[in-house]
């Protein structure tokens, strides 16, 4: 693995970049289901239903959820 000297990194727009993802942070459904009280099952039937948020794909097997958007969709729940 190749790696740049650090005084050829472009530090100003990487920080812009890592702004970015400040607020990305991911959950499994294992995490959400705990979250929000529910069983798996009850979340598959949510998500077929399309009355929850996008899954987001971390591998064939393996997906996850910004916590983020679970806060926002429990805050439009409770509306």
């Amino acid at each position: 693995m190749n790696f740049l000297p650090l005084c050829l990194v472009d530090t100003k727009n990487m920080s812009e970049k890592m702004k970015n993802y400040e607020n990305l942070r991911l959950i499994d459904r294992a995490t959400v289901c705990k979250i929000l009280g529910i069983s798996s099952t009850t979340l598959w039937r949510l998500e077929r239903s399309n009355s929850f948020i996008p899954r987001i794909y971390l591998s064939l097997r393996r997906i996850a959820f910004s916590f983020n958007a679970v806060q926002q969709w429990i805050e439009q729940q409770t509306l």
